[in-house]
């Protein structure tokens, strides 16, 4: 207990913000002290007033995905028998749907039904999401309708690439439409046609739902065009009043390019005086709701304040404290190199990859969260 309060000091020491806003620093952790919650509760707290939550993550890092399995029980209980993944491919869902009702867990189904969808994501914990549902429904009785995990994408054809500036080049690849509103439409058809509920996990930017990002257009009234696809906004669009959007802490996107702290470090100042605990907090009434943010995230949106980009926040760890998720070794077990490497994804972004061993190393790296994080984390030296 005393090397945790210490290290809480040490914290609070490191993430002092420099904006004005950090004299509002201990109302702000008065309110959280108030009105936060343990982050599971919160995240339930919110199906109380909506159908379909979205949980924004930053990919790859281990306590979100242990946090989001470990949810499924309590989800269910709330009424809540599905989540939505954004790494999953449709055409994989009736063997998920098996997988999870099977009597035995089927570990090399669930590999190959990842393995299908991107072959850039050999990381357990996103299986394991799969694994909790499985163990979950072996405890109901029989006849209960089961836990389901929903795979909200589709399988990419990256062979067809050529240049992402080609609109025929893009279409050949997403081949069944733009991702966002493949995803909106089995939200629809699995969730809201049948009146059920969805915890869904995605990426930070497909969580948005009311927040409409800026970008500099000098075509554009006043100089600025905002992105109106992502999958929050389009969901929003077809259940209004029905969806929150929740933000895990996380890196905000700079404006140059390099992640920043959100809100200048403030919630991270806040969070350190308060233990660090996991929690979750609403952004609507709330004084954090109140704090501006500088991040890329503002730009077109000049004094930018947390409660536009999102409904809620949820902390579960200080950054300095996150891990990446660990490697499935047998990921790639059956595969030749030359069928890996047919269907390598973003093949722009990720240059030339020649062999097997150099994509091991690409995709052991993206997980190295502590290095992602590391020019956030300022040494207490």
């Amino acid at each position: 207990m005393r090397r945790r309060q210490c290290l809480a000091a040490v914290a609070a020491s490191l993430y002092r913000p420099a904006s004005v806003q950090a004299a509002h620093l201990d109302t702000l952790v008065r309110s959280l002290q108030r009105d936060s919650l343990p982050a599971d509760q919160f995240v339930l707290s919110q199906f109380r007033h909506a159908d379909l939550v979205l949980l924004g993550e930053d990919h790859g890092v281990r306590q979100v995905l242990d946090f989001v399995s470990s949810l499924v029980p309590a989800l269910y209980r709330a009424g809540v028998r599905q989540i939505g993944m954004e790494f999953g491919a449709e055409e994989q869902q009736a063997r998920i749907d098996a997988a999870v009702q099977a009597s035995v867990y089927d570990e090399q189904a669930v590999r190959e039904a990842l393995w299908d969808y991107n072959v850039g994501w050999p990381y357990l914990e996103y299986q394991d999401v799969v694994r909790a549902a499985w163990a979950f429904n072996r405890s109901l009785a029989p006849g209960r309708p089961p836990f389901r995990v929903i795979n909200l994408s589709y399988r990419y054809d990256w062979r067809a690439f050529e240049r992402r500036d080609d609109p025929a080049s893009m279409a050949r690849v997403f081949h069944r439409g733009p991702v966002n509103h493949f995803r909106a439409q089995v939200v629809a058809r699995e969730t809201l046609a049948r009146g059920q509920k969805m915890l869904l996990l995605v990426g930070m930017p497909h969580a948005y739902s009311r927040f409409r990002p800026g970008q500099i257009d000098l075509l554009s009234p006043g100089f600025c065009r905002y992105q109106h696809g992502w999958l929050g906004q389009l969901l929003l669009r077809q259940a209004p009043g029905r969806v929150r959007t929740l933000l895990l802490h996380q890196p905000w996107p700079g404006r140059t390019g390099t992640s920043v702290l959100p809100a200048g470090g403030l919630v991270d100042a806040a969070m350190a005086q308060l233990g660090e605990r996991p929690c979750g907090f609403g952004l609507g009434t709330n004084p954090a709701g109140q704090l501006t943010d500088d991040s890329g995230l503002a730009v077109c949106h000049p004094g930018l304040r947390l409660r536009t980009v999102a409904d809620g926040y949820v902390f579960l760890a200080p950054l300095r404290d996150l891990r990446g998720c660990r490697i499935d070794e047998n990921f790639f077990d059956g595969h030749p190199w030359a069928e890996i490497q047919a269907r390598l994804p973003d093949p722009d972004w990720h240059g030339s990859i020649g062999s097997l061993d150099a994509w091991w190393a690409r995709l052991r790296s993206f997980v190295d969260v502590p290095a992602r994080y590391a020019h956030l984390i300022r040494s207490s030296t």
